[in-house]
């Protein structure tokens, strides 16, 4: 009768197990990183429309003039700055701040209609001025690409990407941090 080997693994055994999960990790992590980066970009946009419907509710219920805006700090709109800076929603009659949303990811880029700084709600619920798209995408990937769209009535919607805007955005050049 053949001695009983003891219950376990052997080191070579072990060796194997450690070596196949290592390489499934690093195959996995390159996807991972994606997969992080399109769920941040999903909240990106769910906060901008959470922001703008908040601002369009506040102003209906005031009946004064609220914007939502870029932001240098949590508490300054800046037309020089860019919406990856993250955005506030600010009272216009009081001048207080409603709501503010930092900053967002490196890999995250945003585009918005040119020569509109921000987006402001009358009393009446209107957005002024002509409709405004802002496109959110990550960084070289023009298939991630959301559009936030504020109509002259003021509502809120999602919309689909032009490809000339996914385009843009994906090429969009990083902000300085």
């Amino acid at each position: 009768m053949a001695p009983r080997r003891p219950p376990g693994f052997t080191l070579t055994e072990l060796a194997a197990v450690l070596a196949i999960a290592g390489l499934a990790g690093a195959l996995a992590l390159p996807a991972l990183g994606e997969a992080l980066a399109r769920y941040r970009l999903r909240v990106a946009a769910d906060d901008l429309l959470d922001a703008l419907n908040l601002a369009r509710a506040t102003a209906l219920w005031r009946n004064h003039r609220v914007s939502v805006c870029p932001a240098t700090d949590d508490l300054t709109c800046s037309p020089e700055a860019d919406w990856t800076t993250g955005w506030i929603v600010r009272d216009r009659e009081k001048t207080k701040i409603v709501a503010a949303t930092p900053r967002l990811g490196e890999k995250l880029r945003v585009l918005r209609t040119p020569g509109r700084q921000e987006v402001t709600f009358t009393g009446r619920g209107a957005a002024s001025a002509t409709n405004q798209r802002i496109v959110l995408c990550v960084a070289e990937r023009p298939a991630t690409s959301l559009a936030v769209v504020v109509g002259n009535a003021g509502l809120v919607h999602r919309d689909p990407v032009r490809p000339h805007e996914a385009a843009a955005c994906a090429a969009a050049p990083a902000r300085q941090r």
